[in-house]
């Protein structure tokens, strides 16, 4: 399941499955309160960018062939 977040309002959406990794996009903005650049990565869905929280993939280590 893959969460995003509205930039605006905040709200958060869950949706099922992942998000594939060709249709997130990265936004960077500079916040000049803490001096440094901020980078999200976004998704664009039903015509509105939402940020992606968690894209649902499923990370897993493979062994290292030592077991």
């Amino acid at each position: 399941m893959a969460t995003l977040e509205h930039p605006k309002t905040g709200e958060r959406k869950d949706i099922d499955g992942e998000i594939p990794h060709h249709a997130i996009y990265g936004v960077e903005e500079y916040d000049e309160e803490n001096d440094e650049l901020h980078r999200e990565e976004r998704v664009d869905m039903d015509g509105t960018s939402w940020i992606v929280v968690d894209d649902g993939v499923e990370m897993f280590e493979t062994g290292s062939g030592d077991e």
